[in-house]
């Protein structure tokens, strides 16, 4: 199907950043939902960070593993740019330099990061 992400998307998404002791925020459509604060630290986008460009967390979250929230795109994700088909790899429709997944033609966006350690959520 074809991917539609509202323009509201980013701006829901960072909303829902509130740290310890925030509000539940909703992943993936398949997954059940899991409380912010007791599982992640508060602590900005970035190489340390576990809401990364590819986690279920951002707009891309309809094509992501409902099991995963891993950090940064590489060689051990699912989402890794060295792997064609899946997202976030040259094959996919998701571009590897999005800020927040998925990408739009003639708008550049971040650098993934390096391989970060993909750690499983829900059942």
């Amino acid at each position: 199907g074809k991917l539609v992400v509202r323009p509201a998307a980013k701006a829901d998404w960072m909303a829902g950043m509130q740290g310890p002791g925030g509000p539940i925020i909703p992943m993936c459509p398949m997954s059940p939902f899991i409380p912010w604060g007791p599982l992640w630290p508060s602590v900005p986008i970035g190489p340390t960070s576990p809401l990364t460009p590819v986690s279920p967390f951002s707009p891309l979250c309809p094509l992501a593993p409902s099991i995963h929230l891993h950090s940064p795109c590489g060689p051990s994700s699912p989402f890794s740019p060295t792997e064609p088909g899946t997202p976030g790899g040259p094959n996919s429709p998701i571009s590897p330099m999005a800020p927040l997944g998925p990408g739009i033609p003639g708008v550049p966006g971040r650098p993934l990061d390096p391989a970060g350690p993909i750690k499983p959520v829900g059942p």
